[in-house]
């Protein structure tokens, strides 16, 4: 045999042994036993221990309630979904400590020398809205939150599983499971950020209009408007265009522009 022969040949054979090892593996990988209950309880030790670290920026008070709905291991993948209850209570012990109020009272002050009557009044107006719906949410615990997350991860052959694989999803209005953003929620600096550009648009309509009861700002969200001070990584600004969102008490209106899953 010659010298080019026998390197396909041997290419030919590692291929081979390539392809039934990874059957074999797989053939076993369909085989083994897993220990649900302690694959079951190492996923909702880690989805706990995910929405404490996200929450804790901004709340305190965190208690998180886990009730399984359905656990299920495949291929060495495991699934499963939670019906989450969560208490908690802002950190915040003022209105103005929240970043986007920040931002707003930042603007606000650093164009007063120079703003007009109307700019000055519909700013105030503004403020006030958000200290008046905000009132009810410093310093106390609020209301519950409910919602169902799904957890997923690769399992080793001891039923241990791969928290570098872990990935969360949040179901939204229609059921489906979407991606839950990573880190949940913007930085304080972006929230400041935020609140100095909605100050800013309120300016520029009060600066056409003298009436300042005409500006539009942003209007009330359902769940309360607080839960667009913390903010998500996606585009809250735009729900009014018509993207399908899901809000929960405590998660951010993430706008759903990614795919389901």
């Amino acid at each position: 045999m010659s010298k080019k022969g026998s390197k396909i040949l041997l290419i030919s054979m590692l291929l081979i042994a390539m392809v039934f090892a990874f059957s074999a593996k797989n053939l076993i990988k369909g085989q083994i036993s897993y220990d649900k209950v302690a694959i079951k309880n190492q996923l909702e030790g880690q989805l706990k221990t995910m929405i404490v670290e996200n929450y804790s920026q901004y709340y305190k008070n965190i208690c998180v309630s886990l009730t399984p709905k359905d656990v299920t291991i495949k291929d060495g993948i495991a699934n499963a979904v939670f019906d989450a209850k969560i208490d908690l209570t802002l950190k915040a012990e003022r209105i103005e400590d929240l970043p986007f109020m920040k931002g707003m009272l930042n603007y606000l002050d650093s164009k007063k020398l120079t703003a007009s009557e109307a700019q000055i009044e519909a700013a105030n107006k503004l403020i006030d809205d958000w200290r008046l719906e905000l009132k009810d949410y410093i310093g106390k615990p609020e209301p519950a939150d409910y919602a169902t997350y799904k957890i997923v991860a690769n399992v080793e052959n001891d039923s241990t599983i791969e928290k570098d694989s872990v990935k969360l999803y949040v179901s939204g209005e229609s059921s489906d499971f979407y991606p839950v953003p990573s880190p949940m929620f913007e930085t304080p600096e972006k929230m400041e950020r935020d609140g100095e550009e909605t100050m800013e648009e309120t300016f520029k309509k009060a600066g056409i209009s003298s009436d300042a009861s005409s500006v539009l700002v942003i209007p009330t969200m359902s769940p309360p408007v607080l839960y667009y001070l913390i903010g998500g990584n996606y585009e809250v600004k735009n729900y009014t265009l018509g993207f399908s969102y899901f809000c929960s008490k405590h998660i951010p209106c993430w706008m759903w522009k990614g795919n389901k899953h």
